[in-house]
């Protein structure tokens, strides 16, 4: 059977819960990234390094993977 679900997680050679627990932690890590730098912006004194921190571990989760 090829159909979407398979063929990405055949691709990505990770069973589903794997793959969806990865893309899971990856995705609160980017909410967590986005929501800082935006009241980052807003009030610069608050959340200084908290959004660049978080986009070094995605990063690092990307490299290890």
């Amino acid at each position: 059977m090829n159909n979407i679900l398979t063929r990405h997680l055949r691709e990505a050679n990770e069973p589903y819960f794997k793959h969806m627990g990865f893309a899971m932690r990856f995705g609160i890590w980017g909410v967590i990234s986005g929501v800082t730098a935006i009241i980052h912006s807003v009030f610069p004194f608050l959340f200084v390094t908290t959004s660049s921190g978080a986009f070094r571990r995605m990063t690092a989760m990307l490299v290890k993977r």
